[in-house]
């Protein structure tokens, strides 16, 4: 197990007061965006696509002492804001238990700049080496943009496709990590639904009509379930679909039905 009263990362002392200095390391700008794990480790996220002050976005969970720090993955010079091969804003992170790869979803904004282009990078976890890089074209991508969650599909043992939610465009879009090629998928059912916009934390309540956020493939990888921030419902899809180039709308209406 791990916790925290405030994240911190496994730096030397003078490094991190250095860093604090600089307003490089803002801790109380740190929080957990996404996790996943395998053979008792943990890879998580630290979105910094609205905050500065963050060195690393991508990083493993360590222990020292009894403690658990963030140590930056693959380094913290591949964390490096404004290095365009560097990871700007991990956003969600899958692993494959089959090839050891983790799969890194960029949005490539720090701080609510854009510097580089959103991306979908692949590292293996024993080298840390990138071995798969997909840069999204804007044929899939508009200026509102925000891709948030992904999931991943085999195709024949290897894996082969991936599933990203926009969710603020509304659309899901397929990554052939084969062809290295992408395009989009758009239906009502991505949109959220103003009856259930209301969301109420701690007694405050705000209104969201946040689209298509969550997803999911199923074991067997037939189909994709996904749901909206603000919608009672969750849908599914079958890969099948999803793995060909798109349909017309109402073709896919039917699909969902």
């Amino acid at each position: 197990m791990h916790e925290w009263v405030t994240l911190e990362y496994d730096f030397p002392s003078p490094m991190k007061r250095s860093l604090i200095d600089q307003k490089l390391l803002i801790p109380e700008n740190l929080v957990l965006y996404n996790m996943d794990g395998i053979r008792g480790r943990i890879f998580t996220t630290i979105g910094r696509t609205s905050k500065p002050g963050i060195p690393a976005t991508l990083n493993t969970v360590v222990k020292r002492n009894g403690k658990s720090f963030l140590k930056p993955f693959p380094s913290l010079k591949l964390n490096r804001a404004e290095d365009c091969n560097s990871i700007q804003s991990a956003q969600s992170v899958k692993i494959d238990p089959n090839t050891n790869y983790i799969w890194v979803l960029d949005e490539g904004k720090v701080n609510n700049i854009r510097f580089c282009r959103r991306k979908l990078v692949i590292y293996c976890i024993r080298t840390r080496k990138e071995v798969f890089r997909h840069i999204f074209p804007d044929s899939v991508l508009s200026e509102s943009s925000m891709l948030f969650g992904l999931t991943l599909d085999r195709d024949q043992g290897i894996t082969r496709y991936v599933y990203v939610a926009d969710s603020i465009a509304n659309k899901l879009i397929v990554v052939d990590a084969v062809t290295n090629a992408s395009w989009l998928f758009s239906h009502p059912s991505m949109e959220g639904e103003a009856s259930a916009g209301n969301i109420t934390v701690n007694g405050e309540t705000i209104f969201s009509r946040g689209g298509i956020n969550g997803i999911s493939t199923t074991s067997d990888f037939k189909f994709v379930y996904y749901f909206c921030v603000a919608s009672f419902k969750t849908w599914q899809i079958p890969t099948s679909i999803l793995e060909t180039l798109p349909l017309t709308v109402s073709h896919l209406m039917k699909m969902l039905e």
